[in-house]
Parts: C-alpha cells; sequence; structure tokens
C-alpha cells in the first residue's frame, strides 16, 4: 500500500471513495471487501491489488480525509489573517463537520469507533499534522503562550483536543457552536500577539 494519498492514482482513490460510501451505508464490520468493488465498479481483485485487506483501506481513509480537510483549512487560512478567523476556521471545518455528519448518520458511530481500533497510528499522524500547522501558524502569527511553560506544541495539543472534545454530549450543531467558541476564547485568553 502507498504511504500517503498524494501518490494514489485514481483507481486507488475512486476505491477509497466508493469504501467510504460503503461503510456509511453498512458499517464497516458488515462491509466486504466485495461490497467495496461492486461500489467502486472495479474487480474485487483490482481493490485486493490495492489494498490487501479492509483494514488498510480504513487507514488509507483516515489518511485521505485528514489531508483533504487540512488542505482544505490552509485555503481558507490564505484567506483569513487573524488568529481569531483562523480558529473558527479550523472549528468550522474540522470538529463541527464531523459533529453534523455524526448528527446526520448516526450508522456513521460505529465506523468512527472501528477507526480508532484499527487507524489508531493513522489518526495519531493526523493529529501531528493538525499539530504541525497550528504550531506553523503560531510561529507566522507571533503568537507565544500567556504562561511560559506552555510550549507552541502545548498550544497546539489545546487547540486540537479541545475542538475534537467539544462533540461529547453536545445536544446540537448550535450547542456545538457555543462550546467551540468557549473553547476559542479559552484559547485566546492563553495566548498574547
Amino acid at each position: 500500500m502507498k504511504c500517503q494519498t498524494q501518490v494514489m492514482n485514481k483507481r486507488e482513490l475512486s476505491i477509497l471513495d466508493a469504501a467510504q460510501t460503503v461503510f456509511a451505508k453498512y458499517g464497516v464490520s458488515k462491509t466486504t471487501m466485495g461490497d467495496i468493488a461492486e461500489a467502486a465498479g472495479v474487480a474485487r481483485q483490482t481493490v485486493y491489488n490495492a489494498f490487501a485487506t479492509k483494514n488498510d483501506i480504513l487507514r488509507a481513509t483516515v489518511r485521505l480525509e485528514t489531508e483533504k480537510t487540512i488542505a482544505e483549512v490552509r485555503a481558507a487560512w490564505e484567506k483569513s489573517a487573524s488568529l481569531e478567523e483562523r480558529i473558527d476556521i479550523f472549528h468550522e471545518v474540522g470538529p463541527l463537520r464531523w459533529y453534523e455528519i455524526v448528527q446526520t448518520y448516526p450508522d456513521i458511530a460505529e465506523l468512527l469507533e472501528g477507526l480508532h481500533h484499527i487507524a489508531a497510528e493513522e489518526m495519531q499522524k493526523g493529529q501531528l499534522a493538525w499539530e504541525n500547522m497550528f504550531i506553523e501558524m503560531f510561529e507566522q502569527q507571533g503568537v507565544e503562550s500567556v504562561d511560559p511553560d506552555l510550549s507552541h506544541q502545548d498550544l497546539a495539543d489545546f487547540l486540537f483536543y479541545s475542538g475534537k472534545t467539544a462533540k461529547y454530549g453536545a445536544e446540537s450543531s448550535d450547542h456545538m457552536r457555543k462550546r467551540l467558541r468557549a473553547c476559542k476564547i479559552a484559547f485566546l485568553n492563553l495566548v498574547k500577539r
């Protein structure tokens, strides 16, 4: 299997897109490689040639979605200068979007549970990619912590996890937005520019 989705060919990307649709429809445990092949319009052997196992597909899917989301945030950040706007963009494209997907497709919760067990390493790499992007932004904008014991890495970790965990117990998209606003305000009170 390829290391990064940027080097995947169209067929492999098509298989991943089809797999996402099938996983969302049937759940990870009920999805077969045959289901994925049928949805992708290719032979089952073609799927196996690209990805040895369903778990490999799941890991590649996590990597692909992380890369796409980070690229979307980076592109939006190019049009916004302020730290506040950039945090809002991260929250909208990342945590809020995922929250709304789960609310729209409740069965996707099983997919997300499967990801934690199967794709933990990819998820950790994704977290690191997000945090590195935040650190780069902090350096570009001259952001420092008001507490000298908190590094850029600590701030990035807080920004990532406060957004990621805001979904737990949120009752609606509006409630989630308010939580994310509180996370942003808390973060902005931790930093100076």
